[in-house]
C-alpha cells in the first residue's frame, strides 16, 4: 500500500502530491482554482485536462482518495493535490484574493445541530472562502440534497462579501462525477449553486497563533506541571 511521507514531495512517482511548508501560503499562478473534497479524483483530473490554462489545487481528507487521484492524474503539470482538512486549512494554505474559483461537489450535509460546525454554512468556513477568493471570484457547490442546497443558498447569500448568483436544477455539465451520473439515471435532482465575491474580506490566520491538539485521555495536574519547564 502506498502512503504519504513527511517529505515535501510525497511519493515522487505521482509527482502531484505536495506537502506545504509550515506557515507559508501555497504558490499561485494567474488562473488558480481549487476543488475541495474531490473523492476518487475522476472529475478533478478530467477538469484539469480540459482546462490547461488553469492551475488546479485539490484538497481531500482521505489519504486513499488522494492516492487514487494521483494515479489517475499521470503527472498532469497543472494539478497539485493535498491531503488535509479544508475546513481548518483553507485559510492557512492560501493568501487573501488568490483563487479565481473554488468548487465543492456533493459535500456531506452533516445533519444534526451537533454537526453545524462541519457544514459549508459554518461561519469560519464561509469567511475562509470569502478571504481567499479574488474579487469577482466564484464559489460553486453541487449537491443532490435539496434541503442542504437551500440552507447554503440562504446562509452564504447573507455573507457580507458574497453574492448569491444562481441556483440551478439539473444543469448541463460537460464533466460529471460517477455518483452524479448514477443519481441522474435514478431520477434524482442535482443542484448547482454559485456565489461571487463582491467585497474585500480577510481573516486571521491561525498559524501565527498558539496551536491546540485534542488528546484521548484525561489530563492530570501532574501532566500540566510536567510541561512548565519545556
Amino acid at each position: 500500500m502506498d502512503f504519504l511521507t513527511a517529505t515535501t514531495q510525497a511519493r515522487p512517482q505521482y509527482g502531484i502530491i505536495i506537502k506545504p511548508e509550515s506557515g507559508q501560503p501555497l504558490p499561485v499562478r494567474l488562473h488558480t482554482q481549487l476543488e475541495i473534497g474531490f473523492g476518487n479524483g475522476e472529475f478533478t483530473v478530467q477538469y484539469a485536462e480540459a482546462k490547461p490554462e488553469i492551475f488546479l489545487y485539490g484538497i481531500e481528507i482521505s489519504q486513499s482518495c488522494v492516492l487514487r487521484c494521483a494515479r489517475r492524474a499521470g503527472g498532469l503539470s497543472n494539478l497539485r493535490i493535498i491531503n488535509t482538512d479544508a475546513r481548518y486549512m483553507l485559510r492557512e494554505l492560501f493568501a487573501d484574493e488568490t483563487l479565481e474559483k473554488i468548487i465543492m461537489q456533493f459535500p456531506c450535509p452533516w445533519p444534526g445541530n451537533g454537526n453545524a460546525h462541519r457544514r459549508v454554512t459554518a461561519r469560519d468556513f464561509a469567511d475562509g472562502l470569502a478571504a481567499v477568493l479574488k474579487l469577482g471570484g466564484v464559489f460553486e457547490m453541487v449537491s443532490d440534497d435539496e434541503d442542504y442546497s437551500n440552507e447554503v443558498w440562504k446562509v452564504l447569500g447573507l455573507h457580507e462579501a458574497l453574492n448569491a448568483e444562481s441556483f440551478e436544477v439539473n444543469p448541463a455539465r460537460g464533466i460529471t462525477t460517477k455518483y452524479e451520473r448514477k443519481w441522474l439515471a435514478q431520477g434524482k435532482n442535482i443542484f448547482r449553486l454559485t456565489f461571487t465575491k463582491t467585497k474585500k474580506f480577510t481573516v486571521t490566520r491561525r498559524t501565527s497563533q498558539d496551536m491546540h491538539i485534542k488528546i484521548n485521555h484525561n489530563v492530570t495536574p501532574d501532566d500540566v506541571a510536567s510541561l512548565k519547564n519545556l
